[in-house]
């Protein structure tokens, strides 16, 4: 078995953002979730894919800043508040 081939990050503003070695590595992580029956394979490599989701969700703020988007509405998608969501990505 194999990580599958396919993009599964096809948004290119994304793409643009995270470097390919990053998305490779949330694949190959995701991989090991899916396929393993290792307790810790599968938290190492979830303690990995939370750490590509961090680099993920500032892309996706950024984008969305730059796209328009109010630091109430950044906040209202990631269910936290206007104060968390400004702190933490300003």
């Amino acid at each position: 078995m194999s990580p599958p081939s396919g993009d599964d990050f096809d948004h290119p503003w994304l793409i643009k953002r995270i470097p390919e070695e990053s998305l490779g590595r949330y694949r190959r992580a995701m991989f090991r979730v899916r396929s393993s029956n290792e307790p810790l394979v599968i938290l190492d490599s979830l303690a990995e894919m939370k750490e590509i989701l961090r680099e993920i969700e500032r892309a996706a703020v950024e984008e969305a800043r730059a796209q328009g988007a109010t630091w109430p509405q950044v906040a209202q998608a990631l269910h936290v508040t206007r104060q968390a969501v400004e702190q933490r990505f300003r």
